[in-house]
């Protein structure tokens, strides 16, 4: 298991929670926050940016050893997060380079690797299929890289510092 150094920081604990559900089976609460780490980061990165371009850039800079590009990566997202599937649809599906992304379990670390199949029944996009641990664990490096890339830049740190937090209730 990844571990994020200074396990202080509200990010850090994003990150822990998204491989403790790995760990523990549950795989869609994995996949939900590794969808919204670059949502989170983009946003403290490039605060004025519409969020679809934020997202993509900051995928495009940092998580560039997921086995998909940024912008299939916010077509994930968005047909994850706001309807639960993995085909993808909407204005984000136009920029994709796939109709739809599989993931799976247990099959990293050798085991299998990511493949795409641009010629299926999914039409002329195709689909691309992941280990779900892999990409969980890039999103992972990529966010730890950002972090520590942005140390000194105080803007990031105060607004890395301002995500929230869930801790035991004050008596």
């Amino acid at each position: 298991m990844i571990s994020p150094p200074e396990r202080s920081a509200a990010l850090d604990m994003y990150l822990t929670d998204m491989l403790r559900a790995l760990e523990y089976g549950a795989p869609h609460s994995a996949l939900a926050m590794a969808l919204s780490i670059p949502d989170i980061c983009g946003s403290i990165q490039y605060p004025d940016s519409k969020v679809g371009e934020r997202y993509i850039c900051w995928a495009e800079e940092w998580a560039g050893m997921l086995t998909m590009s940024a912008t299939d990566c916010y077509a994930m997202r968005c047909a994850y997060l706001h309807n639960g599937s993995e085909v993808f649809s909407g204005a984000s599906a136009k920029e994709a380079n796939f109709a739809r992304i599989e993931f799976t379990l247990g099959q990293t670390g050798g085991g299998w690797v990511s493949n795409a199949d641009p010629i299926t029944e999914d039409g002329p996009k195709g689909k691309i299929r992941t280990p779900l641990e892999d990409f969980c664990k890039a999103m992972v490096s990529a966010a730890i890289a950002w972090r520590i890339h942005s140390k000194n830049d105080a803007r990031i740190v105060a607004a890395v510092n301002l995500l929230m937090q869930i801790g035991p209730a004050e008596r």
